[in-house]
């Protein structure tokens, strides 16, 4: 098995080798029937990454409409994002051993 970190995710570095948080790379992985997860540590799926690129795009639109380029970033991370990210990641890799061990 095989974990790929994107660069923006120096915060979990520590829980992980690799992840993404574009909605571009996990939309790609999905298509290679890949896993991917985001930063937070939910898990993208066929089911919501259409969902949120289309949020991505209208809110891209807004931006555009309302002169607005430069808006305000998330939070930053504690040290119990960390441990839900780790956490979460935990049980994907369990998942995904115990379905390649059945």
């Amino acid at each position: 098995m095989r974990i790929f970190v994107d660069a923006d995710a120096c915060p979990v570095v520590r829980q992980t080798e690799e992840v993404a948080k574009e909605y571009s790379v996990p939309a790609m992985a999905l298509g290679k029937r890949a896993y991917a997860m985001h930063q937070n540590g939910w898990q993208y799926t066929n089911e919501n990454i259409e969902r949120l690129l289309m949020e991505r795009h209208l809110a891209k639109k807004a931006r555009r409409a309302s002169g607005k380029h430069h808006l305000k970033g998330p939070r930053k991370r504690s040290e119990e994002d960390n441990l839900q990210f780790k956490n979460k990641l935990e049980r994907l890799l369990i998942k995904l051993l115990e379905q390649v061990n059945t």
